[in-house]
């Protein structure tokens, strides 16, 4: 049988082999203090928990109580955890209410009977609880190849542990384990490139989990985040991330439609600008880049298509789906300059794929296309710009996958649905951008 927890009296007698017993042997008393086995926290190697974790054990036959006790060797204190008496646990597990902090703790567990014996005491569980820290620096972009990596303080640590990975290569560029502060700065030079920063904190032995990764570069070109269109009229504005260590940006629109530059900005200070003249309906791609204090120059960024939809519809239209005006913002993904030559380093340039996302109503139906600062280029004669056009077509004519794909959709069907879509305020996009091959004139 298995005996719970009590007081048992046993005697003894012999029986021979006539079947015939003997006397009974004097009594003799004995205790049973089955000890529990503790399940939870499991046993640690070198990792620490984030968190007090649930302390379980297993169940003792006639067992009606346990008590538990914990405490805490890092600080010292006895007793952190004490459910013993009237506070005792009816059950095989316990949720810590209490607030313990960091720090190794020794857990026992007990079983009490229906009389209020105790058992013995299970043998100790150590427990290791160590939060992680957060990266507070570097973020987002910086020129800055010997950047300062900062995190939060974690009560208990002894010292911390960086690591600075490659993103694209996850290739390990700095790491120190015993830090002793709560910021590092790197002693020799960090390429240009997209980084991770992890830290984790020790106690003794004993590591917590790493931190959530934070993101940053060095030398890269911002993300242009927002283009829409602001006041009435509506004039284009476009917004982009922060390169920490920039003295200006950069700003490049182009008419997609022409190919003509409209908008250029060497020398804001800022992260949004706002043309001082609206735009003509059609679509336009922007780019951006940072210049630093020392000169250093990024690469431009991924372009964004602002698409500005005229509202001017035909009767049948307004009749079916009303006066539906809209611009939108397309994040492309190709790998071209704004003056439409390819990138040729690729880490040099970060594509962005993301959704098109709705800007701005544009009020009116047709705005001239007013002079300033911003619109620099004069129109090219008309026969510069169909030669070169003829030749980038041409060069799409002779492509195999243009004139021997089966799958390729009817090119006149193609071009009457982008009218019918252009002409109730919606757009159209082919895959292809001939625009982008070609290079602004000097």
């Amino acid at each position: 049988e298995n005996l719970g927890i009590g007081r048992y009296r046993v005697w003894v007698r012999a029986i021979d082999n006539q079947e015939v017993a003997g006397y009974w042997s004097v009594a003799r008393d004995f205790f049973i203090n089955t000890t529990p086995v503790i399940t939870a926290p499991a046993a640690q190697t070198d990792i620490a928990s984030p968190t007090f974790q649930t302390i379980t054990w297993t169940a003792i036959p006639d067992a009606v109580k346990y008590e538990v006790w914990a405490d805490n060797l890092t600080t010292g204190q006895n007793r952190v955890i004490y459910r013993v008496g009237a506070t005792a646990l009816s059950t095989t597990t316990y949720s810590p209410t209490e607030s313990l902090g960091f720090g190794t703790f020794s857990i026992w567990v007990r079983g009490l009977n229906s009389q209020g014996e105790p058992g013995l005491w299970s043998l100790a569980r150590k427990h290791t609880v160590l939060r992680a820290p957060t990266v507070t620096a570097p973020s987002g972009g910086t020129f800055d190849t010997t950047p300062t990596f900062s995190w939060t303080t974690v009560s208990g640590a002894t010292s911390y542990e960086l690591s600075v990975r490659n993103a694209v290569t996850n290739v390990v560029v700095l790491s120190n384990k015993y830090v002793t502060t709560t910021s590092l700065t790197a002693t020799q030079d960090i390429a240009p490139g997209q980084y991770q920063v992890l830290v984790r904190s020790r106690l003794g032995n004993y590591f917590s989990v790493w931190s959530a990764p934070s993101a940053f570069s060095i030398g890269q070109p911002p993300k242009i985040t927002g283009a829409k269109l602001v006041g009435t009229p509506g004039k284009p504005q476009f917004s982009w991330t922060a390169v920490a260590g920039t003295e200006r940006y950069e700003l490049w629109v182009n008419n997609v439609a022409t190919g003509k530059r409209v908008i250029y900005q060497t020398g804001l200070t800022n992260t949004t600008f706002t043309s001082a003249t609206t735009l003509p309906p059609g679509t336009y791609r922007a780019w951006v880049r940072a210049v630093s204090t020392m000169g250093v120059i990024t690469a431009w960024s991924a372009s964004v298509d602002l698409v500005i939809a005229a509202n001017e519809l035909p009767q049948d239209a307004l009749n079916s789906v009303g006066t539906l005006v809209q611009a939108s913002l397309l994040i492309n993904d190709g790998n071209q300059t704004p003056d439409g030559l390819l990138v040729e380093n690729a880490d040099q340039f970060i594509g962005e794929v993301d959704s098109q996302i709705n800007a701005d109503v544009r009020p009116e139906a047709t705005v001239a296309l007013a002079s300033g600062a911003e619109l620099l280029d004069s129109v090219e004669p008309a026969a510069t710009v169909g030669s070169e056009y003829d030749a980038v077509m041409s060069e799409w004519q002779s492509a195999a996958w243009w004139t021997e794909t089966s799958e390729m959709p009817d090119r006149v069907d193609l071009n009457s649905t982008a009218a019918l879509a252009a002409s109730i305020g919606f757009v159209v996009r082919n895959g292809q951008r001939p625009d982008d091959r070609r290079k602004r004139k000097s």
